[in-house]
């Protein structure tokens, strides 16, 4: 539930920042563009400074966004990623091209289990604050082929 409420911080906070941004773009570069000198503190060189941090920072927060929705999408932590990863290595040494990992049950329905939003609007609640519990107990997780996995939890490679 955690991961979820971190990647809704990330696009809440994204998209404000890209909307400051946009607020400040217009004033920013017409002032940049007849060459003004911005001495001192002054409105112009506030909205400077305002449009070069919210766009440098929801540049940084975008990236970071698109890795957790990565994640999420894909049913998985960065931890697991790197597991996983190798897992997937150790399976193609093996001749299984085929190896995905056991929690992972479609783009579409990995979405839905990590943001929780089932039902017809789930395209639009996904993005909503919920305090809805997650589809899994915090030990137990709904998974697309249970034969793969053994006993406390551990992937068979």
């Amino acid at each position: 539930m955690n991961h979820r409420f971190f990647a809704l911080f990330l696009v809440y906070l994204a998209v404000s920042c890209m909307w400051v941004a946009a607020l400040t773009y217009k004033p920013f570069s017409e002032r940049a563009s007849l060459g003004v000198n911005w001495s001192g503190v002054s409105p112009h060189a506030t909205v400077a400074f305002t449009f070069v941090v919210t766009f440098a920072i929801a540049i940084a927060l975008t990236i970071m966004l698109v890795w957790q929705l990565w994640l999420a999408f894909t049913a998985q932590t960065t931890i697991e990623f790197y597991f996983n990863r190798w897992q997937k290595a150790e399976a193609a040494r093996r001749g299984d091209a085929g190896w995905r990992h056991p929690y992972d049950r479609g783009y579409a329905q990995n979405f839905r289990d990590f943001f929780n939003a089932h039902g017809p609007f789930y395209w639009f609640t996904w993005a909503l604050p919920s305090l809805d519990g997650s589809s899994g107990d915090g030990v137990h997780w709904p998974g697309a082929d249970k034969s793969r996995i053994i006993s406390d939890g551990e992937h068979l490679v």
